[in-house]
């Protein structure tokens, strides 16, 4: 096989890579575009996920800095977490279902 030919093939294969990943992407983009969501379905998403960073991220900067310096706890800043979190979490879940309707 000369040197030509081995570089025939491989610009042969070269572009059906490009093609296969053309239409690959086409078809991703395609799928995107019908799967488009609604304003209240990224909305309640949005809630449900800020009350789990709420739940995970207060106690890290708030709660464990007074723990390690041997403060006590503020049991107002654990019920607000706790309470926002849960609040955000019913309002996101609630959102969802009202939007299936």
């Amino acid at each position: 096989m000369t040197d030509d030919e081995i570089i025939t093939l491989a610009e042969q294969a070269t572009e059906r890579l490009r093609n296969a990943c053309f239409r690959a992407a086409e078809r991703a983009a395609q799928r995107v575009s019908e799967a488009r969501k609604s304003v209240p379905e990224m909305l309640g998403e949005y809630l449900r996920e800020a009350s789990v960073l709420i739940i995970i991220f207060v106690p890290v900067e708030i709660l464990l800095p007074q723990l390690m310096l041997g403060q006590s706890v503020n049991k107002a800043v654990l019920r607000w977490t706790i309470g926002l979190s849960v609040c955000t979490l019913v309002a996101g879940i609630l959102l969802e279902k009202w939007r299936m309707r």
